[in-house]
């Protein structure tokens, strides 16, 4: 660190000596001072001259340092569940529980009640530039924990917030999903939803939203298939409709290895809709391509609608069904060709890939 600090410093006399330079530019009858002078006698005789200075900015320096990490360690202290968001991580404090948050942790409350309490320093509320001394949050906007500060955000009743930087839960707080603003720790859904997160099955799993209701595109399964099999390469696929960048590599992967086929040569259809027998057919030889046995299958007597079902995904279907990946939408159908959410082709995954 000291060295460092020399090294700023003699910077900012070298700055300072090129600005002087450059204010006492010569002429042909007094030319610039040589690059020889300012190597052999300018800066020596400056660096000589600022010694006592640079030792004097370092003692500071390191003054400041100590101080500022004898304040981080006190404020740590006995916070047993300390942790450090990157990005921000959605929490849900129950009655009575609080989130510590350090300097440089921000959060936003989405829901509920919650209250600030300044233990040390100052935290700013960002969304209006005022300084908060304390008192009920508002929900939507930014609070910042400035420099050498330590603030609890605390609820009575019950609150949801996004928190991100250095921070300690206090008493009952669950973490349902990290970002998710859709997914509720009491959602079916939920340990589904965490597994493709954990794992980022989905291209879009940094986002602020899952949708789990919304219909799964055949490029969002491939890609998923593909990130489990660590993202190998792959020959380009000869489908002329591949148009964004992050599912192409998946699709000519899958293609290539017999996982995927297309309407027709140019044709992969990557942003239409999913259908049931259309996931068991890739996951059936996505589990062929890995050398699973796939000869177990099920004789679908109990489902009426068993005729629905396309020839070409028959053994498919009743493999995944033996496999409990696909299931009768009720006891007496199936529903072969109903399109299947984010959220259920998220269940299907995980409950395939851990052989649930």
């Amino acid at each position: 660190m000291k060295k460092l600090v020399s090294v700023i410093l003699i910077s900012a006399f070298l700055v300072c000596l090129t600005s002087a330079a450059a204010g006492n530019a010569g002429s042909a009858s007094d030319p610039l001072v040589s690059l020889a002078y300012i190597e052999g006698t300018y800066v020596p005789g400056v660096t000589e001259a600022g010694e006592g200075k640079i030792a004097a900015m370092e003692e500071r320096v390191s003054s400041k340092l100590d101080e500022s990490a004898a304040k981080a360690a006190g404020a740590m202290a006995g916070l047993d569940d300390l942790r450090f968001a990157s990005g921000y991580d959605r929490l849900e404090l129950g009655s009575g529980a609080a989130v510590r948050a350090l300097t440089g942790a921000g959060v936003i409350m989405l829901s509920g009640y919650a209250a600030i309490t300044v233990n040390r320093g100052t935290v700013v509320n960002v969304s209006t530039g005022e300084e908060v001394p304390g008192g009920a949050m508002t929900a939507g906007e930014r609070y910042v924990v400035a420099e050498n500060s330590d603030v609890t955000f605390g609820s009575e009743s019950g609150a949801v917030c996004l928190v991100s930087g250095l921070y300690a839960l206090i008493g009952d707080v669950t973490m349902p999903i990290t970002r998710y603003l859709d997914v509720n720790a009491d959602s079916w859904f939920n340990p589904y939803v965490k597994y493709i997160y954990d794992n980022s099955l989905y291209y879009d799993a940094g986002e602020l939203t899952f949708r789990p209701d919304e219909y799964t595109s055949r490029a969002t399964l491939v890609y998923a298939l593909w990130v489990l099999s660590g993202r190998p390469d792959s020959p380009p696929a000869t489908f002329k409709d591949l148009t964004e960048d992050w599912y192409v590599p998946a699709v000519a992967w899958a293609n290539n290895n017999g996982i995927v086929k297309g309407y027709d040569e140019n044709t992969f259809g990557p942003n239409n809709d999913i259908t049931r027998e259309q996931i068991a057919t890739i996951i059936y030889r996505y589990a062929a391509y890995r050398g699973e046995d796939v000869s177990v299958l099920s004789d679908l007597e109990q489902y009426e609608d068993v005729d629905l079902i396309a020839d070409w995904a028959i053994t498919e279907v009743r493999w995944a069904n033996a496999r409990g990946l696909i299931i009768g939408m009720t006891d007496t159908t199936i529903v072969p060709q109903f399109t299947a959410t984010r959220a259920q082709v998220a269940a299907i995954i995980m409950r395939y890939d851990r052989g649930e």
